[in-house]
């Protein structure tokens, strides 16, 4: 959410710009924290976050304060091959700065992420392939393996993810840091994708279903 810190700059320099002939500004403390306190998990990495420490740097310093140019600015120096997306979503960005393989796999979790969600919220997941359904082994296989048809393909995308992520960090954090950021953020998505997949072929082993209505008696509920 580069452009929600770029905007939030801007206002602050806007302030800075109308109480500069009453007070003199000697600088600018600009802060980012990796963890919010002793207890919490990790909530930012610093190679992920150099894009928009660039951006909302170089718009600070710069003279005319034009926030189209900075991207292009920034892009240039951290050598990216398109100019630094302002918000996720608007494509990866491919960079060569030290620890920019870190920026990479993170963007790449996010839209696997994205892929993810849309595949929970599709309808068809939503009517075949319900905690219902699954405990009773009863959903049509058909609806089952459209609802799945994406799953192979982001289980594996998610296992390149870790592995290069693990690599990246590997040059940058110790192991400790690297083991933490990868549970808390790659293997709880690997589970549920796990058990979703486990559901699939659970219920794709069916060959002849009960009449209506279910015995909800023998019902062994496990969330997905």
């Amino acid at each position: 959410m580069i452009g929600y810190h770029l905007e939030n700059h801007r206002s602050w320099m806007d302030i800075v710009a109308s109480y500069s002939d009453r007070i003199h500004f000697r600088g600018i403390v600009v802060t980012g924290w990796q963890r919010y306190d002793h207890f919490s998990v990790l909530c930012e990495l610093l190679p992920a976050g150099i894009p928009s420490l660039a951006v909302n740097l170089a718009y600070i310093q710069g003279d005319n304060k034009d926030m189209v140019s900075v991207p292009m600015v920034v892009s240039q120096l951290l050598k990216c091959d398109v100019p630094v997306p302002m918000s996720p979503g608007m494509g990866r960005t491919r960079c060569a700065f030290p620890g920019a393989a870190i920026l990479d796999a993170a963007e790449r979790l996010y839209s696997v992420t994205l892929n993810v969600e849309r595949l929970l919220s599709d309808s068809t997941v939503k009517g075949w392939l319900t905690q219902y359904n699954i405990d009773h082994s009863f959903s049509s296989p058909s609806h089952v393996e459209h609802a799945t048809a994406e799953l192979d393909r982001c289980r594996m995308e998610l296992t390149y993810i870790e592995r290069d992520m693990k690599l990246a960090m590997a040059e940058v954090y110790d192991r400790h840091t690297a083991v933490e950021w990868v549970s808390t953020f790659i293997q709880p998505l690997t589970i549920r994708l796990q058990k979703l997949w486990e559901a699939k072929e659970k219920l794709l082993t069916k060959e002849y279903w009960p009449r209506r209505p279910l015995d909800m008696l023998n019902s062994n509920s496990q969330d997905l």
